[in-house]
């Protein structure tokens, strides 16, 4: 299939845009596509009943401390996995209006729980965070099953299961991707993506954000940007595309300016492309639909600022994504006419594929 044939095909329409307040940080379909869920800095996780174009919120999933950042669904979407900023492990049962917690885990991670992965037999929920650890808990009870650790492993920020349940892969803060075998915890190796990493005016600038499989578990997407500099950070939004079975890096593409900065959330799709949302300096944004190895994506969208997720719908013809407020400058702002400080907003915006 070529480039204007994919055009064709899948260039994206947007259907709809609501306002999220306040910011969303992540965002996930349910297995069968009915709600969407929105990982939120108020410590809220917002839902929706998406089955039509008019979408009905549900209510608020609220009890966390700190902000959610990694959530998850069951394999029969009746459980909602959620972790936040201070490290706590939650699972939500969805069968009420009001859903309450099947279990918690106070301190799951020392620090930052920044994300999550369900295997997928849908037993084990894998989790990473900022004590540079990669655990492993049941989803039945939420009992500890394994810790893993490198020596030379630092900050995680991403962790993804293969296809076949076999290996889990992480990245770190340093541009490092490891992987583990699930059945021993043993090192396999490590990918180094050390160009998504530098160290400027004594500050780590960068690393590995976003993870991705196909479906097939032969291509692993690497998502970061090539750091110009830190303080204000620029840098170029890249993603790398590795031979999963060889670790051989098969394909770079830069998908920005430097003002362009992080691929934050990536979706390898079943017709062999690939969908980035990327977020950059204040009111930089865009969405990318692109086959890896072509020499320009077929579908640019630049109109939303700061992308920070995007989920893809189970049908694999619709998507999501949630960017920031048009005029948020940061801490930049001043109080408003009462006085207070506005905080930023998410608009989350739904694109359906032309196919």
């Amino acid at each position: 299939m070529n480039t204007q044939t994919l055009a064709e095909q899948f260039t994206p329409k947007q259907i709809t845009t609501i306002e999220a307040d306040p910011q969303v940080l992540k965002l996930r379909y349910s297995p069968d596509g009915n709600t969407l869920a929105a990982a939120c800095c108020d410590a809220r996780i917002r839902r929706w009943d998406v089955t039509s174009d008019q979408w009905k919120e549900l209510s608020p999933i609220q009890g966390h401390h700190g902000w959610t950042q990694a959530i998850e669904f069951s394999a029969d979407g009746r459980t909602l996995y959620s972790g936040d900023s201070w490290g706590e492990l939650r699972a939500w049962a969805l069968d009420a209006d009001e859903p309450q917690p099947r279990w918690t885990v106070p301190q799951a991670h020392d620090g930052w729980l920044r994300e999550m992965a369900l295997s997928p037999d849908g037993k084990t929920l894998a989790t990473c965070g900022a004590d540079k650890t990669i655990r492993l808990w049941a989803t039945a009870d939420g009992s500890p099953q394994a810790a893993w650790q490198d020596k030379d492993n630092e900050d995680l920020y991403i962790v993804r299961y293969s296809p076949d349940g076999t290996m889990l892969v992480a990245g770190d803060r340093k541009g490092y991707v490891w992987q583990w075998e699930v059945a021993s915890g043993k090192l396999v190796r490590k990918l180094d993506a050390s160009l998504l990493y530098k160290y400027d005016r004594i500050q780590d600038v960068g690393g590995v954000f976003s993870l991705a499989f196909d479906a097939q578990g032969e291509q692993l997407a690497v998502g970061g940007n090539k750091p110009k500099n830190g303080a204000t950070i620029q840098g170029i939004p890249t993603l790398l595309l590795y031979n999963f079975a060889t670790g051989e890096l098969a394909h770079t593409h830069e998908l920005g300016e430097t003002k362009d900065c992080d691929v934050m959330d990536i979706h390898l799709h079943a017709a062999g492309f690939f969908l980035a949302a990327i977020s950059g300096g204040p009111g930089q944004g865009k969405v990318v639909l692109m086959r890896g190895g072509d020499a320009e994506p077929f579908f640019t969208e630049t109109k939303i600022a700061n992308v920070h997720s995007l989920a893809m719908h189970p049908s694999g013809k619709r998507f999501v994504v949630s960017g920031t407020n048009k005029g948020s400058n940061g801490n930049g702002r001043r109080l408003n006419k009462e006085g207070e400080y506005p905080n930023n907003t998410s608009p989350i915006h739904l694109f359906a594929l032309s196919e």
